[in-house]
Order: C-alpha cells, then structure tokens, then sequence
C-alpha cells in the first residue's frame, strides 16, 4: 500500500520557483503612485484656487473725489485736479470689477448735499473685512475754531454750514465700511491762508491729526506738512502729490519687486519724489507730505494696498518697446534722403588773390555789436 504526503496541501512545498518581483520594481511602483497622488492634488488645488480665489483674495477698492472749480471765485483754482483724476485710469486692472466704473465716473462735491452721494457710492461696494479700500480726495480745506472742513465749489465766506462738508463727518463714513485697510490720499493746500476763513496760515494736518485720533485700520496721507503749500507743475498739467501718488500706485513704489504694493512703499516714494520736485538749492523742500493714522500702533504697520496686475507690466513693456523702435525708424529716414542726395554741390574757383584775402579776412576779429546796446562791442575771433 503506497503511502500518502499526510501534510496539508497549504503547507505543501511546490517544486517550481516562485517569480518574485524585486525590490527596485515594488519601489518604483511606489513612486509611481506617489507622484499620481501628488499630481492630482496638485491638479485639485489650482482647480479650486482659480475657482475660489477671487472670494478669498482680498479686492482693491478706489474711490475718486473731487471739490470742484469755486463758483463765486473766493477761492483760487483747483490747478489739475482732474487731471491727476484721469491718470488713475490707468489702475483699473489692478482694482475690483465695481471700482473699475467708479474711476471713471468721479463724484464732484457740488454742495453739502454730496455727503449722500458719497454715502451712496460707499454703501453699493461689496466690501470685506479683508479689503482695502483707496480715496482719493482733491478740494480745498480750511480751519475754522480748530476743526477742519472740506470746500464744496459753492463754498462762500462767512456763510455757516453753506458749502462746506465737516471732516469729522467724512471720516465717519469711511470708518463704517467693513474694509479691513481704510486710505484716504487728500490733495490739498493749493490757495493761500485767507483771513476771513480764519486761516492765517495752513494749520490743516495738526488738525487732522487730532481728528483721526482713535480710528482703527484708518490712514491719512496728505499732501504738504503745517506751514506749506502743495505745488504744480504747469508745463506737465498735474499736481506734484498726485502725480507720483498716481505713478506709485501703477507699480513705481514697488521697491521690493513683488508685485505688491503696501502702504510704506507708497509713503516713502510719494515722500521721496514729492521732496525732491520742490527742494531748492542749499534749502530744505518746500513741499513734504505727511502719513497719520488713527492709532499709534498702527503707524509702523505696512497693510498691502495694491496687487499690481501683470498687464500693467506688459503695456510699459510695450511702450518703452515702441520708443525704442522710435529713434531707429527716425534714423532709418534720414539716411534715406541723406541717400537720396547724391549730386554734389558745384563749387567755386577761387584765384590765388582772392583765396589770400579771404584767409586774412579769416585771420581778423570780428567786432558784433550786442542787441539794444550798440556802444558794448563783443569781439569774437574766428
């Protein structure tokens, strides 16, 4: 009788040799299922930033004010003002799709009554504690028993209450928004200290300074300091403040190269540019503005203002490409009629006496006798 394997076959040896796959192949399979993992994760988070972004990012929010050209006259011209208005146009793709329309479409303090408008206009933006919100003011200011107010254009002298917006109640409106960074950027100082508004010098920014006192997550930045006056430029057609405000805010003021705006850089280039345009020779500048904020914490604080959008760079890419190109294309159509001009011209003989006497012509002073003053000879050899 044969016997039989009493071993269980689980247990039972097989005589042929298992392929086993070795240990580089089990790792490489690994990897491979590492990298596919990373990959879609990847994938999942740029989908869900691009869709969600635009809700997380924080949005710029512009706001452009105006007080208009003065009606009776008693005060001097806003010089430029919308000019410097026009030049934060070119911001738009950096700015929240609501701002974009306000940019173009400025609200001009008529009367008093503009206090609504502005109301109005702040209350129809979407805005979240994360958000930075930018206005721009440009109107005369005055002092009056140690408060300031802002001039309307029908703003007269001696009338009480008549064209004339409080700072104190401007300021409350702007700290009742939910933005999380409030920027209030205001040109004035251009009319000279008049008696009868009692300002017999500008004492504007002290009182700012007292008004502001308290406010979180509020800044003003202004134009010129105590005692100073804001300047222009009339060959240029612009303010001297708004114009590198405005140049700031387009990318300038970006010292680090980050595509980033913050509050520090604009303050330090406006500061820096704004001093040197009206520094004279051997004196200090004429012109230095000055950034205030409502808690002294948040002085030295740099909240981020602006993301620069990357069609900013491409059109100044753009532009210093096209001048570039400019003086070639210039140089390329004067050689052509350079070229064009081949005939020389036909020249005279001259005989030996005639050439002498010109070299000893040559060789004299020539005596030229200055215009409205005959008896001062110049004496000019050649």
């Amino acid at each position: 009788m044969a016997k039989t394997n009493q071993r269980p076959a689980v247990l039972r040896d097989s005589w042929k040799k298992t392929n086993q796959p070795p240990r580089i192949g089990r790792l490489l399979k690994s990897l491979k299922l590492v990298a596919l993992i990373a990959a879609g994760l990847t994938l999942l988070s740029c989908f869900l930033f691009l869709t969600f972004g635009p809700v997380w990012h924080p949005n710029t929010h512009v706001l452009l004010i105006t007080g208009g050209q003065s009606k009776s006259h008693q005060l001097e011209p806003l010089n430029y003002s919308l000019d410097d208005l026009e030049q934060f146009s070119v911001i738009k793709p950096s700015v929240a799709r609501q701002s974009v329309e306000l940019l173009d479409n400025y609200i001009e303090l008529k009367s008093e009554e503009a206090v609504a408008e502005i109301k109005n206009q702040l209350d129809s933006m979407v805005l979240k504690s994360k958000d930075i919100l930018i206005i721009y003011v440009s109107a005369h200011c005055y002092v009056l028993d140690k408060k300031p107010y802002i001039c309307c254009s029908n703003f007269e002298f001696g009338a009480s209450g008549v064209g004339q917006i409080p700072v104190n109640r401007f300021l409350d409106l702007v700290c009742d928004t939910n933005a999380g960074t409030k920027l209030i950027i205001l040109e004035s100082g251009q009319h000279w200290p008049d008696a009868r508004a009692g300002m017999v010098t500008n004492m504007l920014p002290s009182v700012l300074e007292s008004q502001i006192k308290g406010r979180r997550n509020l800044w003003i930045m202004g134009a010129c300091q105590d005692y100073q006056r804001s300047l222009f430029s009339m060959k240029d057609k612009h303010t001297n403040f708004g114009y590198f405000v405005a140049q700031g805010l387009q990318g300038a003021a970006d010292l680090d190269q980050d595509r980033i705006v913050n509050l520090q850089e604009l303050y330090r280039y406006v500061h820096a540019n704004v001093s040197a345009a009206s520094e004279l020779k051997d004196r200090k500048p004429l012109q230095t503005p000055f950034l205030f904020s409502g808690l002294e914490a948040q002085i030295s604080s740099d909240p981020v203002l602006l993301s620069i959008d990357p069609l900013l760079v491409q059109n100044d890419t753009a532009e210093g490409q096209a001048n570039s190109e400019t003086p070639s294309s210039t140089t390329e159509e004067t050689v052509t009629e350079q070229k064009l001009n081949l005939t020389p011209p036909k020249t005279q003989q001259l005989s030996s006496s005639e050439d002498q006497q010109l070299k000893d012509d040559l060789k004299t002073p020539i005596e030229v006798a200055v215009k409205d003053k005959p008896e001062n000879l110049l004496k000019v050899k050649i």
